[in-house]
């Protein structure tokens, strides 16, 4: 059986996170022969330079609802028809976004993986060695939909170990952490921010054994002479052993690198094993410098948590800060956005360079944002402009995020249904980004500028049939807590 993995999205962005490393890791453990493709390496693979068409199974993984496009145009690139019916190979999907709302992709996918792969890839094996006719004994089976009855997600009691496949040590500067180990160190995250994909769709949090995840950062630095080790996970600062796995890793000689951190949990002795490990700059999710909008997105900790961290940062040796702001979260006004520059100006004022980064806020299927819905294209454009302009005058350029128009597009897809799938293969089509979007759109009779998605209380929603743990009632129940926030 051949299986190939596909990122849709250049080979730079696809193979710099843990994700393609461990689905090819899963896939080889089965006894297949797995090969990768890319959105640049299209129609081919990069291997073996076969045609996509000449696969048994193509698996994409999707990390966000832009890529829907993308994968697409994978297919079409390779000569497979886009929609179902079809004759070839299966085409399966799986990803956070798939995950929450697989419904846009109804009539792309064969199956949908819903939750974990390392749950749902041994099963997918060894249906698959009876063609399509095999893949559909899975339906009904957990962490499998296929688009007509309830799908619960599968999850993992454990993280698998991911190799390097030997392909990546030949193009690994081409990446963008480059010549770098990436290891997922945990997975899901404790906190249920009300906005947030991972928290409640990636639980529980899991951790990998410290074991584990030092012999997998030793293996790859070795396959690829790594001068650096790339820890992912979105809950990593909640990670027990912290320290330890940084004093760690400095003994294998390579530096370290880690994504955004959680302000209200750092402390001295978590940045000084952070700096141990050569980095220089931290980054932090800030969302907002108002306590009160904070508290009504449940992000918890306060703009002094902020400071505090900074500081110590400071004095740990740091000299560079990035903040992640987000605009257009629910009761949010123009006297907010002056508190959250106010909070960038402060963090400046500690002595460090610092970097922001706008982005409006996308809600999420199986999330309280959902309820709050999308603020549009227009306001979010106007929340950016003003944002922007706050820091600029505070000495601070925010660093271009996600465009106000791709936001809409993703907040679109996000909270939609299967009705958006001929749309996705027309914008697929047309090419262009977000000029192809507004064309296909147009041609619906629908203006980029009315797109406000939003789910109603209530409402029955396109994602209703998944069952991603249980949540549907924490959900609303968070969402009045939302509400009652911003009242107080």
């Amino acid at each position: 059986m051949r299986v190939v993995v596909c990122y849709p999205a250049p080979y730079r962005v696809g193979f710099s996170g843990a994700t393609v490393p461990l689905l090819y890791s899963l896939f080889e453990a089965q006894g297949v022969e797995c090969e990768l493709a890319f959105l640049d390496t299209i129609p081919v693979s990069l291997e073996g330079k076969r045609n996509l068409r000449d696969f048994d199974i193509i698996a994409f993984t999707v990390q966000y609802e832009w890529e829907y496009v993308n994968l697409v145009k994978m297919l079409l690139a390779s000569g497979i028809k886009p929609t179902k019916p079809r004759k070839g190979p299966i085409i399966v999907g799986g990803g956070p976004c798939i995950t929450s709302n697989p419904e846009p992709l109804a009539n792309i996918l064969d199956v949908a993986v819903v939750g974990d792969a390392e749950e749902a890839i041994p099963r997918l094996c060894e249906a698959a060695a009876e063609g399509l006719s095999g893949i559909d004994s899975l339906m009904g089976e957990e962490g499998f939909y296929f688009f007509s009855e309830k799908c619960r997600r599968a999850v993992s009691s454990e993280i698998a170990e991911a190799k390097l496949p030997s392909v990546a040590s030949e193009r690994i500067e081409a990446t963008v952490y480059g010549r770098a180990a990436r290891v997922e160190v945990v997975r899901g995250c404790p906190m249920l921010c009300r906005y947030c994909l991972i928290g409640w769709t990636a639980k529980p949090y899991r951790e990998k054994p410290i074991e584990k995840a030092i012999s997998e950062i030793r293996e790859q630095a070795e396959s690829v002479q790594a001068k650096k080790a790339v820890l992912i996970g979105a809950g990593l600062t909640f990670y027990s052993r912290f320290e330890e796995i940084c004093e760690r890793i400095g003994t294998l000689g390579v530096e370290g690198s880690m994504a955004s951190i959680r302000p209200e949990l750092i402390n001295r002795e978590k940045l000084i094993a952070m700096r141990r490990l050569g980095q220089k700059t931290l980054t932090m999710g800030v969302e907002t410098g108002s306590d009160k909008l904070r508290d009504a997105i449940g992000r918890g900790g306060s703009s002094e948590d902020v400071l505090a961290a900074v500081q110590e940062a400071v004095e740990a040796g740091f000299s560079k800060v990035k903040v992640y702001l987000l605009v257009g979260l629910p009761g949010e006004r123009e006297e907010d956005l002056a508190e959250t520059a106010k909070l960038v100006e402060e963090i400046r004022r500690l002595n460090v360079r610092v970097q922001a980064s706008i982005n409006p806020l996308i809600p999420k299927a199986h999330t309280p944002s959902q309820y709050w819905g999308f603020i549009g294209y227009r306001e979010a454009s106007v929340r950016a402009r003003k944002l922007a302009a706050m820091l600029r005058k505070v000495g601070v350029k925010a660093a271009p995020g996600i465009s106000p128009s791709e936001a809409t597009i993703q907040a679109m897809l996000s909270l939609g249904g299967r009705e958006l799938g001929d749309m996705i293969v027309k914008a697929a089509e047309a090419g262009r980004g977000a000029g192809g979007w507004r064309r296909v759109l147009r041609a619906y009779g629908i203006k980029l500028e009315e797109i406000k998605p939003k789910v109603d209380v209530g409402e029955e929603a396109p994602w209703d049939r998944i069952d991603v743990g249980g949540t549907e009632k924490l959900v609303l129940k968070e969402y009045y807590e939302s509400m009652n926030a911003l009242r107080t």
